[in-house]
């Protein structure tokens, strides 16, 4: 049983530190870090070694001399990058966890029971005063389905990771009728427009063309979960949204809450009189204050359908990865658009998967809502080909996070 266990604190062990050094060899925005995958991965696996504190996990070993459990530790050895051969720039990564030299398992029984063999002149199996199981992990990328909720240093006294701060849903949704087609790894355009459509101006139809609206992502707490998009009050809440994404630890700044798949959210219409005289150059300076340029990556809500501006009738079904290059003004100085570069599909801060139960809103009980197919193609978890062992390729522009390989890797002996 102490075997047993063994090899299932390791697989625990594997699966974490793995999924974490995946998600970590990136830049918080989706960007490769600087230096080869490998060393990236390795320095984090450090980390769940206990390299700046307490290792995250420990497993039986020995035991050797008063010591029973030792951490989980991690070198270069463990480590394996394969690209995927069907798309060039996506890795899967295994990580392997161990009990061997001195985490070795000391046998008590099996070097008795095979004692008799000795004695009768039978062969022994080698190393029966010894288990070193091992497991390995695969990870590779799936869509996302879920991003967290906005974190800055206000938030005493919790004491959040500084990594994740300013990485959140940004309060711009785009329609999936456009960007279903965007998505997709045979399309050349690489620069889109987003038009703030109204509930008179329905955009521009052209192919490099999304509709979009500004959305309601701060929590308000209750069924409907998110505020409105009418009113002052949803405007100040939209205000401070933007907020965050130009300095998250502003005193104006209002994080924005956790946003998942199914997630119902309310939109701005341009055409509202309260938006048109109060809100217009204020939304501006808010959206103009906003970072932009090829690395200023942002995590966009897809929503299944065209904006609608009745409640909260904007279902979201995704996410996407796009990089702000520019905002479109009209001659009043009025924001009426948003240029987008589309990015690469990579796993950023904050993003996570999970299909089985929805936590908004904070229903339990609440299965996350299937994706309608093929529609949603997009966002839905890649597909895996048995006879060839392959994953399909990532569609483009798409929020991804580390999720468990579907590919069966063979660990060690118990």
């Amino acid at each position: 049983m102490r075997t047993v266990h063994a090899a299932s604190a390791i697989q625990y062990a594997s699966q974490v530190s793995a999924l974490y050094s995946y998600q970590y060899a990136f830049n918080t925005n989706g960007t490769l870090k600087s230096g080869r995958f490998e060393n990236n991965v390795l320095q984090e696996l450090q980390v769940a070694s206990g390299s700046g504190g307490k290792a995250w996990n420990l497993a039986p070993a020995g035991p050797n001399k008063s010591v029973t459990q030792t951490p989980v530790q991690f070198d270069s050895s463990d480590i394996t990058v394969l690209n995927n051969p069907n798309d060039p720039g996506d890795y899967f990564l295994q990580v392997r966890a161990r009990r061997d030299g001195t985490d070795g398992l000391t046998m008590f029984f099996l070097p008795a029971i095979f004692a008799f063999n000795g004695i009768a002149g039978l062969p022994v199996p080698p190393n029966v005063k010894q288990a070193n199981p091992f497991r390995i992990t695969e990870v590779i990328v799936q869509p996302a389905s879920r991003i967290g909720a906005g974190l800055s240093n206000n938030m005493a006294p919790l004491q959040p990771d500084s990594r994740l701060i300013g990485t959140a849903t940004f309060p711009l949704a785009i329609s999936n009728k456009q960007f279903s087609i965007a998505a997709q790894p045979s399309q050349a355009l690489t620069t889109y427009t987003v038009d703030l459509v109204s509930s008179k101006n329905p955009g521009n139809a052209a192919p490099d063309h999304i509709q979009g609206a500004f959305v309601n992502v701060f929590k308000t707490g209750g069924l409907q979960y998110y505020g409105g998009g009418q009113g002052n009050v949803a405007l100040t809440q939209l205000y401070g949204n933007l907020s965050y994404f130009s300095n998250p630890n502003a005193a104006n700044a209002l994080p924005p809450a956790v946003v998942e798949r199914g997630s119902q959210i309310s939109a701005f219409d341009p055409n509202d009189p309260i938006y048109q005289q109060q809100a217009q150059k204020l939304l501006t300076a808010r959206v103009k204050s906003v970072p932009v340029g090829p690395g200023a990556f942002y995590i966009l809500p897809v929503i299944r359908d065209n904006p609608v501006f009745s409640g909260a009738g904007n279902k979201v079904v995704g996410f996407a990865r796009m990089a702000l290059i520019s905002v479109i003004l009209d001659s009043n100085g009025v924001v009426t658009a948003l240029k987008f570069n589309i990015g690469g599909s990579y796993p950023m801060a904050n993003a996570t998967v999970g299909t089985a139960l929805a936590s908004v809103p904070s229903v339990t009980g609440v299965s996350m809502p299937a994706l309608q197919i093929p529609a949603e193609q997009a966002f839905a978890p890649r597909t895996f080909d048995g006879p060839s062992n392959s994953i399909a390729v990532r569609p483009r522009g798409v929020v991804m996070a580390p999720a468990l390989s579907p590919r069966t890797i063979v660990g060690g002996p118990l």
